[in-house]
Parts: C-alpha cells; structure tokens; sequence
C-alpha cells in the first residue's frame, strides 16, 4: 500500500510569513433563544466560595487532627476545616476587618434526620 504525501501546509518555516487575503470574520448575533440564562445559585461550596491553599507543619496538621477528634462526638463531628475557620473568624475579629469568613453556613442536622 502506497503511502500519501503529507502536506506540513503552514507549517514549514519560511523567513516571509505567506501573504493571504483573510477576510476578518465577522460573528453574527447570537439569537435570543441560543443565550444562556442568567446564571443559577447552586449549592456546591466551591461555586460560591475562594479556596485558599495554606501550607502548615505536618505536626501541627496532626494537632489540629487529635485536637478535631478530641472535640467530636458521636453525633456532632468537629472537622480541621471548622476549626481553622473559627481561628480566622477570630483574626477578622481582632483586626477589625469586616464581612462574613465562612462563605456558606454549616447545615446542622436536626434529630432524626440524615446526612448524605
């Protein structure tokens, strides 16, 4: 079987770009019904929030771990996530800096009913 020649086209390197005519493409307005509607408020945590990396000891992490555990129930679970945030709740706090830190409230689970 007979191969076929392989056209590089525009890729070959010349020291003159080649000269076409390129008409510049004009977009046509998109209809009404094509248009997303406006955007939804969703439930996900990370479209509503900024996440921000911090980088600590791995003994801290596992203070901030034991001290997580320590303050858990059977029922009520006390998350790393929880405790940083309530820290830096106290900073805003202490600096004076206005605005919410937690970007959604904790959903607190009544008797009875279950997590997902």
């Amino acid at each position: 079987m007979a191969k076929r020649e392989i056209n590089y086209g525009d890729l070959a390197v010349v020291k003159e770009p080649p000269t076409r005519d390129i008409e510049p493409q004009t977009q046509a307005e998109p209809d009404p019904d094509d248009l997303s509607g406006p955007v939804k408020d969703t439930e996900y945590l990370k479209d509503i929030a900024q996440s921000v990396l911090l980088y600590i000891s791995p003994e801290a992490h596992k203070q901030l771990l034991m001290y997580s555990v320590e303050q858990s129930s059977h029922r009520n679970r006390v998350r790393v996530h929880d405790c940083l945030i309530e820290a830096l709740e106290m900073w805003f706090e202490v600096k004076g800096l206005p605005g919410p830190v937690r970007a959604k409230e904790r959903v607190k689970t009544g008797q009875g009913t279950r997590r997902r």
